[in-house]
């Protein structure tokens, strides 16, 4: 949508709908810009750019697809479980706009009603809930698990994520700090331990948690091997429980256990 010229009724009005979206920071600046051009005539060229774009962010088109969101969201289990994997995954993420986005949500399920723990502007969290990542975490976790806690499996050979153990050590805790206590990593051509013992993928396993961490990775969901949640598994003939995401299992053969 063309907005040139821009005009201070235009910036005014986009003031309107940045509020009613809850972007009270961009109504701010555009009330603030529409005086400025109404006093000066004229803004600088950075001015015009920055007032582009928080038109396009609170345009007519956002404000339909924004009023009543939240109230959809909560009213939606399923949709729920969806944001706080998102948020969840974002709160990992590098860029610091999207982290702090994913964590005011999180902070509002927690301790929602509470002085500072505001919901975020539905046109903030609409641009880490709806993009081609968070869409694939979002189908990990409306789907089912494949497995459930006592469920013998085994390792996929072919496996496209990291398999974690836990910290054993002070020393690895501090060489591998994380908020989950994870990350030291192993490939599946690794023994994971004595040379004597067979790989990974020729063991049963036993599945001792399910969702015990969040969705880290993006990747698509697979109708025949799942997704990308987590889940603890002790291989036969190890001390220590590894991490696997579910689309690297696979069903026990009777024949290794048998």
């Amino acid at each position: 949508m063309n907005y040139l010229p821009l005009t201070t009724e235009k910036l005014t009005a986009a003031a309107v709908r940045a509020d009613k979206l809850g972007n009270h920071y961009g109504g701010r600046v555009l009330r603030d810009m529409a005086r400025n051009l109404e006093r000066w005539g004229d803004l600088s060229h950075r001015q015009n750019q920055y007032c582009l774009k928080l038109l396009h962010e609170n345009s007519e088109e956002k404000l339909k697809k924004g009023e009543g969101f939240y109230e959809e969201l909560f009213a939606d289990a399923t949709l729920l479980v969806e944001a706080e994997a998102v948020c969840e995954y974002y709160t990992r993420e590098k860029y610091e706009r999207y982290r702090q986005t994913a964590r005011a949500f999180l902070l509002h399920l927690k301790h929602g009603g509470e002085e500072g723990c505001e919901l975020p502007p539905v046109s903030d969290f609409l641009r880490i809930f709806d993009n081609k990542y968070a869409t694939k975490v979002r189908e990990s976790a409306r789907n089912a698990l494949r497995y459930n806690v006592g469920d013998l499996v085994m390792i996929r050979k072919g496996s496209w994520g990291d398999l974690e153990s836990p910290l054993d050590t002070a020393a690895d805790k501090a060489a591998y700090p994380t908020s989950w206590g994870l990350r030291k990593h192993y490939r599946l051509s690794d023994t994971h331990g004595d040379n004597n013992k067979p790989h990974l993928w020729e063991l049963p396993c036993m599945v001792l948690a399910a969702d015990h961490r969040p969705i880290t990775k993006s990747l698509s969901y697979s109708e025949s091997r799942g997704g990308c949640r987590w889940l603890k598994v002790l291989p036969l003939g190890h001390a220590h429980a590894i991490d696997v995401m579910e689309r690297d299992l696979k069903k026990c053969q009777k024949k290794k256990v048998s």
